[in-house]
């Protein structure tokens, strides 16, 4: 965990009574690239959740993940990886979310992706990956989610200038009455376009501060 820490990247237990543990290099950016994934070492047995978004990781780097066959949670969004990034990961079997917004993966990915024993979410929205081979996935594999961001494509402007929370989820940041879009019946407000993006590239990740925040501030 130091290793890591030594980075400045986030790592900690995921609650108090498990050894599991959660790394998060996502806002250390681009500063964090294949070398700095040498600091995991030591975490195989532990390591449950893997945060490497917006970070300068590459397709050769992934390759040192396979040791870690705990790993629930990995995100990748907003990395330079492409199909072959993908197919590193072929023995993570546990794997059950697995974040790909904004990658340069294509339709090559999809026969590592139908083969994760686990995995029940991929977020693919921005991504190479056709609407036709998605639509395949989902029929070969009926208990996974592959989410291509089309609620967002169909209607990416606000739907009113009003939501129904005052912080952004993403940012913990005052909103942009601007800035909302629909989400489970709920009008979610975000301070910037940015933060909107991030959210729906995984919403599993926010949607329960975001429901959490709404119900108190409706029962001040």
């Amino acid at each position: 965990l130091e290793a890591v820490r030594a980075t400045g990247g986030l790592a900690l237990p995921i609650a108090s009574n498990t050894a599991a543990v959660d790394v998060n290099w996502s806002l250390r950016g681009p500063a964090i690239g294949d070398e700095q994934l040498k600091a995991l070492a030591g975490l195989e047995p532990v390591l449950v959740w893997l945060n490497l978004s917006r970070t300068a990781v590459s397709d050769a780097g992934l390759a040192a993940l396979a040791p870690f066959g705990e790993l629930r949670r990995l995100n990748l969004s907003r990395t330079g990886i492409g199909d072959a990034g993908v197919k590193a990961l072929a023995a993570l079997a546990k794997l059950e979310v697995l974040n790909l917004y904004g990658t340069k993966v294509g339709d090559g990915a999809v026969e590592v992706l139908a083969q994760l024993p686990n995995l029940k979410r991929v977020y693919v929205w921005q991504t190479g990956l056709s609407a036709e081979v998605c639509e395949k996935l989902r029929r070969s594999r009926p208990g996974l989610v592959v989410d291509r961001g089309d609620y967002v494509l169909a209607e990416p402007k606000p739907v009113e200038p009003s939501s129904d929370n005052s912080i952004c989820p993403v940012s913990q940041k005052p909103v942009d009455p601007s800035v909302v879009q629909e989400y489970e019946g709920l009008k979610v407000g975000f301070c910037c376009e940015n933060c909107r993006g991030e959210f729906f590239g995984d919403p599993a990740k926010y949607a329960e501060g975001l429901k959490s925040h709404v119900a108190a501030e409706r029962a001040k």
